[in-house]
């Protein structure tokens, strides 16, 4: 008797090539590539990789994620590895979405035809797309390195990680407000 969950489990894997991925799949994986794309927002505006404060965040969050994930050393070296190169493609497509952006706000600020701000709003969805099918790529790669679970684990950890530092600095900032 096949299940959805034991099919999607299926699909995942790679383990029944022969069906499919099926209308509901797919809209999981694109909530789940939304969920974990809202994670770069955690830093705010760009900053450099020097950033103080930026390197210590990021050793936290590895260290808390093997925990959460309890990855062997094998795996936290390969899955960083792959994290590494994901963040690296996203940090160059948010900068051509910054450059796009800026593009944009002079056209609407000098008066810029409709046509040229219409192919500046494609291009910037373009970038968005690609950086969807970027991280769907990256889950979807992960199934050779993580069990399912591993995986789901990782999904919710990102995303309680995510809250977790946006809660954070929302106290900092009302901290500074009620120290003026």
């Amino acid at each position: 008797m096949t299940t959805r969950f034991s099919f999607c489990v299926n699909t995942l894997l790679g383990t029944n090539r022969t069906i499919a991925m099926n209308y509901k799949l797919k809209k999981l994986f694109f909530f789940l590539t939304l969920v974990i794309l809202g994670i770069p927002g955690v830093y705010g505006q760009p900053q450099g990789d020097d950033a103080p404060g930026k390197k210590r965040l990021q050793e936290l969050r590895r260290i808390k994620m093997i925990e959460a994930l309890d990855l062997s050393e094998d795996q936290s070296i390969r899955l960083f590895a792959r994290e590494k190169e994901l963040m690296k493609s996203e940090r160059m497509m948010n900068n051509k979405k910054h450059e796009i952006i800026e593009k944009l706000q002079s056209l609407t600020t000098d008066g810029g035809s409709e046509t040229q701000m219409t192919t500046e709003i494609q291009a910037l969805l373009s970038i968005g797309y690609d950086m969807l099918k970027k991280r769907e790529e990256y889950i979807s790669s992960l199934s050779d390195l993580l069990s399912v679970k591993q995986i789901a684990k990782l999904v919710l950890f990102e995303d309680n990680f995510k809250h977790d530092i946006q809660k954070l600095l929302q106290g900092v900032r009302r901290n500074r407000r009620e120290m003026k």
